[in-house]
C-alpha cells in the first residue's frame, strides 16, 4: 500500500494488549482522528523491526501527531501504555496506515532462541530481541 506510513509484520496478540486503559486509549484516538475507529482486539504489529515511509510522515506531520501522544501519556496517571515506544507507534499506523509485510521474511525472538540454518532460508529480517 503506497500511502501507508508504515510497514511491519504482524502478531496475533491482540493490539489492546499493551495498553493501560483500553477506553481512554480508543476515546483519545477517535477524538483526535475524526472517522477512525479503534479496534483493540485486532492484530497487532511488532516495530522492532519496521519500515516508514518518510515522505508520508512528513507529508501528515507524524512527528507533531507522536509528540501529541506522548505528551498524552505522560499527562496520564499511570500513563496509556506500557513498553515504550510500540504502542505510539501502532497508534501512528492505525492513524495513518500500515501494511503487513511477508512472513516468512522475519525471523525474530534470537535473543531467546538460537538460529537454525534451516528456519533462514526465507528470512530477510533477523530481530535480536530480548
Amino acid at each position: 500500500h503506497p500511502g501507508a506510513l508504515l510497514s511491519a509484520f504482524s502478531e496475533p496478540q491482540r493490539f489492546g494488549r499493551f495498553y493501560l486503559d483500553e477506553g481512554a486509549v480508543t476515546r483519545l484516538m477517535e477524538t483526535g482522528f475524526p472517522g477512525l475507529r479503534l479496534d483493540t482486539e485486532a492484530e497487532s504489529f511488532n516495530d522492532g523491526v519496521i519500515s516508514i515511509n518518510l515522505q508520508r510522515w512528513r507529508e501528515v506531520d507524524a512527528t507533531k501527531t507522536f509528540a501529541w501522544l506522548m505528551s498524552q501519556h505522560h499527562a496520564a496517571e499511570p500513563g496509556l501504555w506500557k513498553y515504550g515506544t510500540q504502542p505510539a507507534m501502532m497508534l501512528l499506523g492505525v492513524a495513518y496506515g500500515w501494511e503487513r509485510l511477508e512472513g516468512q521474511w522475519y525471523h525474530g525472538d534470537l535473543g531467546f532462541r538460537s538460529a537454525h540454518k534451516d528456519d533462514l532460508g526465507g528470512a530477510i529480517f533477523l530481530h535480536f530481541d530480548g
